[in-house]
């Protein structure tokens, strides 16, 4: 279920910059495993699983990373974003997901639970990457970014998708100034 943002929302603001991809890279994916070729990215975590399929195209391209999954798979009734997923099919994502990253054996590692929950299971400056697309709300994203930014080590990234959504925009040029943008609305900022 793709969602979009509000007709007429406006582009990021003049502090933020384009990051040049070569132009194969077209998806979050893509975004996600070039950053990873080129840095030696190794482990990393992916807030926001739903079907898998973004987090298998990354394994599938690095062989060599190793990815946290996180996911609650189940509707957010606090959530006062532009989603609760309260009409998602939960159960037919969370089987999808395991189906399609059972494959990958403990390169993928999934983790059933709230995106802040699942932050206290992971060592602080134990990742190279997190990449957040779950709760599009400003507390939402606020919540992760203040969560998992600690999980990086120097030289990682923290990186999200929806840049143009407004909860997501609100909490990223509130506590990432300076973040870039790149194909398919993924932001990031490197630490």
């Amino acid at each position: 279920m793709a969602m979009t943002p509000p007709a007429g929302f406006k582009v990021p603001p003049a502090s933020t910059q384009t990051k040049a991809f070569p132009p194969d890279v077209r998806h979050r994916a893509d975004v996600i495993a070039h950053l990873a070729e080129e840095r030696g990215w190794r482990i990393g975590a992916e807030l926001g699983t739903a079907e898998g399929k973004t987090a298998a195209r990354v394994l599938i391209r690095c062989p060599d990373v190793t990815l946290i999954t996180v996911d609650r798979w189940a509707a957010d009734p606090k959530n006062e974003g532009p989603e609760t997923w309260a009409e998602w099919p939960h159960g037919a994502h969370e089987a999808a997901a395991r189906e399609r990253l059972a494959r990958f054996g403990r390169r993928a590692r999934i983790i059933k639970a709230d995106t802040e929950r699942a932050a206290g299971m992971t060592e602080n400056a134990s990742l190279d990457f997190v990449f957040i697309d779950a709760d599009h709300s400003f507390a939402g994203v606020l919540g992760d970014i203040m969560a998992w930014r600690p999980k990086l080590r120097p030289g990682g990234a923290l990186m999200g998708h929806d840049a143009a959504w407004p909860g997501v925009r609100m909490a990223i040029d509130q506590m990432c100034p300076g973040y870039w943008i790149g194909p398919d609305d993924v932001w990031g900022i490197d630490v």
